[in-house]
């Protein structure tokens, strides 16, 4: 039970960055699937919390967002933070 109560605080936490840089680029799902090779519903998946990504999806997001990831994970804690080219965390 432990182990599923991470992997979902770690997904919302993937999706509400994901979100956030989004919206702080004033882009679409649409044209954030296009720069990512996703389909809008994936994209929207991920930014819900229920598709939690794989390493070289997280890297096509960073891509995709102009943004570098900064992830942080230890035991219960995690911390998920996506900068943005001009120094902005989401």
């Amino acid at each position: 039970m432990l182990r599923v109560l991470e992997e979902l605080r770690l997904s919302f936490a993937i999706g509400q960055a994901v979100y956030d840089r989004r919206a702080e680029l004033g882009i679409s799902q649409e044209e954030l699937a296009r720069r990512t090779g996703l389909t809008r519903p994936e994209v929207s998946g991920i930014e819900l919390g229920a598709i939690l990504p794989a390493l070289p999806l997280l890297a096509r997001l960073a891509r995709g967002l102009e943004a570098e990831w900064e992830l942080t994970l230890g035991g219960v804690a995690c911390s998920v933070v996506l900068r943005g080219g001009s120094g902005r965390t989401s």
